[in-house]
């Protein structure tokens, strides 16, 4: 088989010797980035103009040689904004490691997969998400601390249950709502498994891939243990809501036309609009708007259930906090996932354990599935305080370091 190496053809001291030098190189780059065609392109069009000694063809080839060049330059500039990103997000997950924090494994897995995929916007939606998912358990962590101190654990564990179980599920219905968005979608279902090998191969609907992975490894029973492991009680979902979700997930498959699975996609979501609805959910989160908007955010106020609402005008002035603002550190942790993309140094990706239940916090009944309110209360009032200056909240240094971790703002 020809190999096309422009050397072998070129006599040195000669400009067409300099050339095919210089796109030899080239050519090892892009081949390093993935641009194999544009590699193989180039070096085809050298070779043979050298060859056969046309200099018209010698030009053409000069001129396609830039193009390859100015091609892995921008290449190597998206390469190197992903890398920056991912490391940011491994020192995020070291940091979460250390202090006892669960970053679900989904999020995790996904980040790789847009850094493998070099999808920048893909990967800093996952480094906000992921930001966001650890702020609110340090708040959920200091809420459920709180509650237990002065006696009245049993509701805000089952707001907190209900609170992460939901914030599970709107995961998947991001997923999904995406994949029905995805312009790649029509062609990345396929019942013929000719094309969704040929699809895979040219990396049609690798993202798309990506979120049907992530639906079909959620484990919603595995879930509810963590909820029930964290909070001390079980999310208020209806047994009927977890077999219709069940059932609508395993009919989920790459492996069917487009047709049948944007029909099964809505059937999913409508399934999880219902479980989250049980759940209290507000309905401005039940839209794929709604959901993306409280999975990035990092705001601790922003109330996700109409229980919380009603709450926060009955509450009284919170006590200061009892235990220390969590400071975010810089590094990454020792247990790691290692992912390569050719070209540039690897970027490693720290895998948090598994979260453990509180200490000392009592196991309480389930209280039952959050009702929705029938209106929204007008903002409370502080009642009046003798202290001379407001508690400081823990989560403003969280957010803080946040910020200069991941160079987002709230």
């Amino acid at each position: 088989m020809e190999t096309f190496d422009p050397l072998s053809v070129a006599r040195e001291g000669t400009e067409s010797y300099a050339i095919a030098l210089q796109a030899t190189q080239l050519a090892k780059q892009a081949r390093g980035l993935g641009l194999n065609d544009q590699a193989d392109a180039m070096m085809k069009a050298l070779y043979s103009s050298i060859k056969n000694k046309n200099a018209s063809g010698f030009n053409a080839a000069k001129a396609l040689a830039q193009g390859v060049g100015a091609n892995v330059k921008t290449m190597q500039e998206r390469v190197g904004k992903a890398n920056d990103t991912a490391s940011g997000i491994d020192a995020v997950l070291g940091y979460a490691k250390e202090s006892g924090y669960n970053i679900d494994p989904d999020l995790i897995m996904s980040a790789k997969t847009m850094y493998d995929n070099r999808d920048l916007a893909g990967l800093d939606e996952m480094k906000r998400m992921i930001s966001a998912d650890l702020t609110r358990q340090a708040d959920s962590r200091q809420k459920l601390e709180d509650a237990s101190g002065k006696g009245r654990m049993d509701p805000q564990a089952q707001i907190e249950a209900n609170k992460m179980m939901a914030n599970k599920l709107l995961k998947q219905f991001l997923n999904a709502q995406k994949i029905l968005r995805d312009p790649e979608s029509p062609k990345a279902f396929t019942a013929t498994p000719a094309k969704q090998f040929a699809n895979k191969n040219l990396g049609i609907g690798n993202n798309v891939r990506s979120y049907m992975d992530s639906i079909g490894g959620f484990n919603l029973g595995v879930g509810m243990q963590e909820v029930k492991a964290t909070t001390g009680t079980a999310a208020g979902m209806a047994a009927s809501e977890t077999e219709a979700f069940k059932a609508a997930q395993s009919a989920l498959k790459i492996d069917q036309d487009w047709s049948n699975a944007a029909e099964q996609l809505n059937i999913f979501n409508a399934s999880i609009i219902r479980t989250l609805k049980g759940l209290g959910v507000r309905n401005e989160y039940l839209t794929m708007e709604g959901a993306e908007k409280w999975l990035k955010n990092t705001d601790v106020t922003m109330p996700l259930l109409e229980s919380e609402m009603m709450d926060q005008g009955q509450t009284s002035q919170a006590m200061p906090p009892t235990t220390q603002p969590l400071q975010v550190p810089q590094g990454t942790s020792s247990s790691q996932m290692v992912s390569t993309v050719p070209g540039v140094s690897p970027v490693t990706w720290a895998q948090p354990p598994a979260a453990s239940a509180p200490q000392a916090q009592p196991q309480a009944p389930s209280q039952g599935q959050a009702q929705p309110a029938q209106g929204v209360p007008a903002p409370p009032v502080a009642p009046p305080t003798s202290q001379t200056a407001p508690p400081v909240s823990p989560y403003a240094p969280i957010r803080g370091n946040m910020a200069k971790q991941f160079n987002v703002s709230y």
